[in-house]
C-alpha cells in the first residue's frame, strides 16, 4: 500500500479542510503506528510530518513485519526490526506483533536492548509496550548502563516535551525496578550524576528523600553530583543537594570542593549559593588553595567579589606561599591584578616560601607585552624590585 492508496482508505480528500484531513491521518496513525510521537507546528506541518513518516512506514516498515523479528535487516542499517521500531516510537506496530520475552530481550550489534532504545529516545507508550511484552528492566548495555540510566540521557537540543517523557519513563523504570537505583556504570556514574548533569530537578528532590547515600558516590573522575551539577550551572540542582549533610566539603582527588568547583565555573547565582552555604569559603585544596586563589588565577572578578562579600580571606597563603595576587600575577590576569591592588588592602610586596613577590613572579612571564603591562601596573602601586 501506498499513501496514496491509504488515504482513500481512510477517507482523505482533495476538497477536504486541512484540518479535517489531519484529524484522519492522525487517528489511523495512532492506532497502527504510533501514540508515542509528538508533531507541532500549523496544521499543515503536521500534516506533513506525519505523512512523512507514514510513508516510511508503509514503504520500509510494513514489508518487513512478516519476517524475523530480530534479524539484522540492511533496510535498517544493520538494526533488528524490534530495535528499530522501539527506537522509533512505533509503539502501535510493536503491540501488533505479539512479541514473545525473547523477540524483546535481544539486544542489537552495539549492546543495546529494545528497553534502552526506547528510553534514550523518550517514548514512553513504546516502554510500556516492551514491558508488557516482557522486557526485562535488569539489563545491562555495553557502559553497563540499566534502561533506568538511558532514561534520563538527554540530546543538547531536546522538546520540553521529551524532558517530561523522559521524567515519566524514569520514574516508570523506578517503579519496576527500585533496587537498581544504586548502581554505578562503567564510568561511575549514577543516576543522581545524570540528574545532575541534564536537571532534572524534580528527580533529584525525589531520589534524594528515597536514596540520600547517592549524593556520597562519586565517579572514576572523583566527580560527586554536587560537582557534576556545579560544572553543567544547574542551580536548581545546586541547591537540594547542598543542603545535605557535609556535601559541600566532599573533595575530589585534587581535593576541590563545591566552592572550588563553583570558583572556577559557576554562574553568579551558584557561585552566591555556594558561598552562603558553605560551612567554610576558606576551604583548601591539596595545594593549599583557597576558591579565592582559584577565581584569580581564572580571571574570574565577579566570582572573587562574591567570595570577598562574604568574607573569604584574602590573605592566606597557599602551600607555596603563593597569595592571590600571586596567583593572578601568574596566570598573567592583568584586569584581575589590577582589580585586586585598586579594591582590596593586599600585600604588594608578600613573599613567596622562595622569596618571590608578585613582581618577581611577574618577570618569569614569556610574554613580553602582558610582563610589562602587569609589572608597570605592580610597580605603579608600589610593588617594590628583588634581586
Amino acid at each position: 500500500m501506498n499513501f496514496n492508496l491509504l488515504c482513500k482508505k481512510i477517507g482523505i480528500h482533495s476538497d477536504q479542510s486541512t484540518a479535517e484531513q489531519l484529524k484522519r491521518l492522525q487517528q489511523w496513525f495512532v492506532e497502527h503506528i504510533s501514540s508515542d510521537l509528538y508533531f507541532s507546528g500549523t496544521e499543515q506541518k503536521q500534516f506533513e510530518q506525519i505523512k512523512r513518516v507514514s510513508e516510511y512506514y508503509l514503504e520500509s516498515i510494513l514489508p518487513l513485519l512478516s519476517q524475523e523479528l530480530t534479524k539484522s535487516n540492511p533496510v535498517l542499517d544493520g538494526e533488528n526490526l524490534i530495535s528499530a521500531l522501539a527506537s522509533m516510537g512505533f509503539d502501535r506496530v510493536l503491540l501488533s506483533l505479539n512479541t514473545d520475552k525473547n523477540n524483546v530481550n535481544t539486544k542489537n550489534a552495539q549492546g543495546l536492548f529494545p528497553l534502552h532504545l526506547a528510553a534514550i529516545e523518550g517514548h514512553y507508550q513504546t516502554v510500556q509496550t516492551l514491558l508488557a511484552a516482557g522486557a526485562e528492566i535488569g539489563v545491562l548495555n555495553q557502559q553497563k548502563q540499566y534502561p533506568l540510566f538511558s532514561a534520563l540521557i538527554l540530546p543538547s537540543i531536546h522538546t520540553p516535551h521529551m524532558r517530561q517523557n523522559k521524567i515519566r519513563i524514569f520514574n516508570l523504570l523506578k517503579n519496576e525496578g527500585f533496587q537498581f537505583i544504586n548502581h554505578q556504570d562503567v564510568h561511575g556514574n549514577t543516576v543522581l550524576h545524570q540528574m545532575a548533569l541534564h536537571g532534572f530537578d524534580t528527580l533529584i528532590q525525589d531520589i534524594l528523600l528515597t536514596n540520600p547515600d547517592l549524593c556520597y558516590l562519586k565517579n572514576n573522575h572523583s566527580h560527586y553530583p554536587i560537582h557534576t551539577a556545579i560544572l553543567n550551572n544547574r542551580i536548581q540542582s545546586v541547591i537540594p543537594l547542598l543542603h545535605f549533610k557535609d556535601v559541600a566539603m566532599l573533595t575530589d582527588s585534587k581535593g576541590w570542593t563545591a566552592m572550588h568547583y563553583a570558583a572556577l565555573y559557576a554562574h553568579n547565582a551558584i557561585m552566591e549559593e555556594c558561598s552562603k552555604l558553605a560551612p567554610n569559603i576558606n576551604v583548601l585544596d591539596k595545594m593549599g588553595r583557597t576558591p579565592l586563589m582559584l577565581a584569580a588565577e581564572s580571571g574570574r572578578i565577579e566570582a572573587m567579589q562574591i567570595l570577598l562579600h562574604h568574607h573569604a580571606d584574602f590573605t592566606l597563603t597557599d602551600s607555596l606561599g603563593y597569595s592571590v595576587l600571586h596567583h593572578s600575577v601568574k596566570a598573567r590576569q592583568l584586569d584581575t591584578v589590577r582589580w585586586l591592588i585598586e579594591n582590596i588592602n593586599i600585600d604588594i610586596n608578600a613573599k613567596d616560601n622562595k622569596g618571590y613577590t608578585p613582581l618577581k613572579i611577574c618577570e618569569m612571564i614569556p610574554n613580553l607585552e602582558i610582563k610589562n603591562e602587569i609589572s608597570a601596573l605592580l610597580v605603579n602601586h608600589g610593588a617594590h624590585a628583588t634581586i
